[in-house]
């Protein structure tokens, strides 16, 4: 899932290949509001690379909420962030080429209200540094 076609396409085509896209038929949809139950399958694993390092914590926070309705039990979301020491005033919408930093602790309270148990795994080389975290789901009845 991507909110452009055209990095789904070179996507299939360069990273996956034609073989592998053969092999495992995967489902790539171009979505722009985390609209996780068109998904024909659910997936047990999502990973969220260098996405919410360009979102405002509103748009985490729906990104989270559809996921975690769509995400069985024993799932689990990777994602990256941009950590910071102290809350930034980060713009009120999203931006490919900005990034948006925030504090360990608003992200797992986001992530606690939304429905998830949140791990900081923190540094995992990544070149500019972001950090990452490990989203499992609440039981329902401690969401």
């Amino acid at each position: 899932m991507d909110k452009e076609p055209e990095l789904l396409r070179i996507g299939a085509e360069h990273e996956l290949g034609a073989e592998l896209m053969a092999a495992k038929r995967p489902t790539l949809l171009a979505l722009a509001d985390f609209e996780f139950e068109r998904l024909q399958a659910r997936s047990d694993i999502a990973w969220a690379h260098s996405l919410f390092t360009h979102l405002p914590m509103e748009h985490i926070q729906r990104c989270l909420t559809n996921l975690r309705r769509a995400m069985p039990r024993g799932g689990v979301l990777y994602a990256t962030f941009g950590e910071c020491d102290e809350p930034k005033d980060n713009p009120a919408e999203p931006h490919d080429h900005r990034l948006f930093e925030f504090t360990r602790a608003e992200m797992t309270e986001v992530g606690c209200a939304t429905g998830w148990c949140v791990e900081h795994l923190g540094k995992w080389g990544h070149p500019r540094g972001h950090r990452m975290l490990k989203f499992t789901p609440k039981s329902r009845r401690t969401a």
